[in-house]
């Protein structure tokens, strides 16, 4: 009996190792060459560089950390985990664009519990660039600090055990949760791209507060020029003190909470029960996490399959019953508009398009708030060129229009819709979008600035016309060089074309813009006449005379080029 379950149990092993080896080649061949090669040659270097970064670590420890201060101790312990995490996020942004490298329903084949399949999931799952470098290093330096400071540091390998453990098993609780609550692997995609963005900002933080504390006290400086550049050459040719130094990093250490690794370096023993504390709190975090991983893993694999394949098959037809509702309810412009707005909010591209402006607003913000002078009376149309024609929706859907409908391009040629409401429309969902985005600038310039409410007024004005010529362009051109673009991806197929739209177009607003700042100099000098607004008027009502006039124009055009439209989209994708 015994010989038989040894039997089996090798046999499964062999089969596990088998599954692992085949999914992990299979993943290298549908990448490129270079990273096929970059990944094999770092999963064959792998083991060897861990040994090594962990004797690097202890050798070097053992060497340095008694001539340092406690301070410059904490600092580099500080400053380790702070990568660890930093990285550990950036690991699950891109492991959420991808496919797991075991998943679950694999595991699930093979004649094993739902429990010990889960294991072995969040083992493999945790097999990653970051734990297989800084586990080592947090290892090494643990031993190098107990060799130096003595065996009353002892705790401090299970309390950086308790760091990697929480840290791990919360990521993996957060890629349950998707995968449980978010099925659909475009809404992890998106996630993904939230996620980046949000450790983007965050990384950012520290710097914009530097920039902004510094402009504080530049602005708090009121001396003669000459005397304060003497102060300038002065602080930069004297080194700071040793007791500033000091500070810095005792002030650093401080905004780390008490019972961290930086706090159980120093060989107190009254401290010790910072250690213990850290340590029970942080494992009983991991379990937690841990815990809650594996109900919501046996409620998604053991219940929710037929619930998703049910929403799945009702999502499909989501499309053709909006067009369907919205254009007996409504006029055609606005049932459009309403289908189009849908479609961009429920793509990939479209999200992350619409998350441009976001950014781009926080931004303006926090540079605004650091250097006054970017938020100047004259720099508003700037800050309008910049949304529209570089941080903005066009190059991802103005140009490509039709692309985004999928089969609702289709339903708008056998629905009877006039053409012209299609693109009239389109027309209403991008201003809607741009509306918002204008105005929210605007306020911005309002209340952070002096600039007059006309100015503010014109430049809404002026961003219509560079719509207007946008969209119109963009008609032209997603007529003539139609491509596909997949809904779930920020990939696209249309080679140069799009890059040279989006030049051609941007060429054409920024075109537009020096009449705009040729008329704020106008005005500057004019004295209260607000040129700016009156000419932003006057070039508002002619592009809308002249829309009018290119729109049945613009319809006829993409009537004739409908079949070649829907061919091409149809080959491409």
């Amino acid at each position: 009996m015994n010989d038989v379950a040894t039997a089996q149990t090798s046999r499964f092993r062999g089969t596990l190792l088998w599954l692992i080896w085949t999914l992990t080649r299979r993943r290298w061949q549908r990448q490129n060459k270079i990273l096929r090669v970059f990944a094999i040659v770092l999963t064959a270097i792998a083991l060897p560089l861990t040994v090594l970064l962990f004797f690097t670590a202890l050798g070097v420890g053992v060497l340095f950390l008694p001539h340092l201060e406690l301070d410059r101790i904490v600092f580099i312990w500080a400053v380790l985990c702070s990568m660890y995490i930093y990285v550990r996020v950036m690991g699950l942004w891109i492991s959420l664009q991808q496919d797991q490298g075991l998943p679950m329903d694999k595991l699930l084949h093979l004649p094993m519990a739902f429990g010990r399949g889960f294991a072995m999931n969040f083992l493999i799952s945790q097999l990653t660039f970051s734990f297989l470098f800084f586990a080592p290093l947090f290892l090494g330096l643990a031993i190098a600090c107990i060799t130096v400071f003595g065996l009353m540091n002892l705790p401090l390998l299970l309390l950086v055990a308790a760091l990697i453990f929480c840290v791990s098993t919360v990521i993996y609780q957060f890629q349950c949760w998707l995968l449980s609550s978010v099925s659909n692997k475009q809404h992890r995609i998106i996630w993904a791209q939230l996620l980046f963005l949000s450790v983007v900002m965050l990384a950012q933080a520290p710097n914009l507060y530097s920039l902004y504390s510094r402009s504080q006290q530049d602005a708090a400086v009121d001396t003669h020029p000459i005397a304060k550049d003497v102060d300038r050459v002065e602080a930069i040719e004297s080194p700071p003190s040793p007791d500033q130094t000091v500070e810095s990093d005792r002030l650093l250490s401080k905004s780390w909470t008490d019972g961290w690794i930086h706090t159980n370096t120093n060989v107190d023993a009254t401290a010790a029960w910072r250690t213990w504390l850290a340590t029970v709190v942080l494992f009983a975090i991991g379990g937690l996490s841990l815990r809650s991983s594996f109900s919501s893993s046996m409620a998604r694999y053991m219940d929710g399959q037929s619930k998703s394949r049910r929403q799945g098959s009702k999502s499909k037809r989501w499309l053709r019953r909006e067009v369907d509702r919205t254009v007996i309810a409504q006029s055609q412009p606005l049932a459009v508009c309403q289908v189009t707005l849908r479609s961009w909010f429920r793509s990939v591209p479209g999200k992350m398009s619409l998350l441009a402006p976001l950014f781009f607003i926080v931004m303006l913000i926090a540079l605004g708030l650091i250097y006054p002078t970017i938020l100047a009376a004259k720099n508003l149309p700037l800050a309008m060129f910049a949304v529209v024609a570089i941080g903005g929706l066009p190059p991802a859907l103005a140009i490509n229009m039709f692309a985004f409908d999928g089969l609702g391009f289709r339903l708008y040629l056998t629905s009877g819709i006039d053409m012209r409401n299609v693109l009239l429309g389109k027309f209403l969902a991008l201003l809607a979008i741009y509306t918002a985005v204008g105005s929210a600038i605007s306020l911005i310039f309002l209340l952070l600035t002096d600039i007059a409410l006309l100015r503010a007024v014109g430049a809404l004005f002026q961003m219509g016309v560079w719509i207007c010529v946008f969209f119109f362009l963009g008609v032209y051109w997603s007529t003539t060089y139609p491509y596909a673009v997949s809904v779930k991806s920020m990939r696209a197929n249309g080679g140069i074309a799009p890059v040279v739209a989006f030049l051609l177009e941007t060429l054409a607003i920024a075109i537009l813009l020096i009449t705009g700042y040729v008329t704020i100099h106008l005005e500057d000098g004019a004295g209260r006449t607000p040129w700016y607004l009156i000419a932003s008027l006057i070039q508002f009502v002619v592009v809308v005379f002249v829309a009018s006039w290119l729109l049945d124009r613009l319809s006829s055009h993409v009537n004739k080029k409908a079949s070649s439209i829907v061919l091409k989209l149809d080959v491409q994708t």
